[in-house]
């Protein structure tokens, strides 16, 4: 296709900037498990997670293809993703960067499953490797999640342009709308009307 005679001539991409701007975006931060041998895991910390789909339940992250754990990960069948909270982020330094990790430091609990779940996460998925993809310099993993927890007590650790944070909700400009529920009792469900 060719470029309208009047259109801007496309430029590259200056990579640090660009970092920079995909750092405006808030997310969580997750601890992502995976079994190794009896007992022992692989771990890193990561925030590139999502909900994919409810319908099979399906997740995502991502995980840079020089990670010195992507073999760990490659050969899982199955991962955990434990979602941290607030006063985590000692722990998120701590498998940040797994080669300088202090495993002292890290106390995960395994499932009944065998999966290694960070004590007190404010949730945490069980999952079986569903489909991988290589995309750029990065993996996607994504996997059918089998079992939960959720605790709704605790304030989630974000990441923001390199920084870490909290969450403090503000519902003050939000009008909820009714959305038809398919038998989960009498209780109204509210949608932002949100993808």
């Amino acid at each position: 296709m060719n470029a309208h005679p009047d259109s801007p001539v496309a430029t590259p991409l200056d990579s640090w900037e660009l970092r920079k701007a995909f750092g405006r975006f808030v997310t969580g931060v997750v601890i992502v498990t995976a079994p190794v041998s009896d007992g022992e895991w692989a771990a890193v910390t990561v925030n590139s997670f999502a909900s994919v789909s409810l319908n099979p339940p399906l997740v995502l992250w991502c995980l840079g293809q020089r990670a010195n754990c992507r073999d760990h990960f490659e050969s899982a069948r199955r991962f955990a993703v434990n979602v941290l909270r607030h006063d985590q982020q000692a722990l998120s330094n701590a498998l940040a960067r797994p080669s300088s990790c202090d495993w002292n430091e890290v106390r995960l609990q395994r499932s009944i499953r065998g999966h290694g779940l960070v004590p007190g996460a404010i949730a945490t998925f069980e999952c079986v490797a569903h489909a991988r993809h290589q995309a750029g310099d990065h993996l996607i993993f994504v996997g059918e999640v089998e079992a939960f927890t959720s605790s709704a007590f605790a304030g989630p650790l974000a990441f923001f342009q390199g920084s870490y944070g909290s969450f403090t909700a503000d519902q003050s400009g939000v009008v909820a709308r009714p959305m038809l529920t398919s038998g989960h009792g009498d209780d109204a469900q509210f949608t932002l009307g949100w993808g």
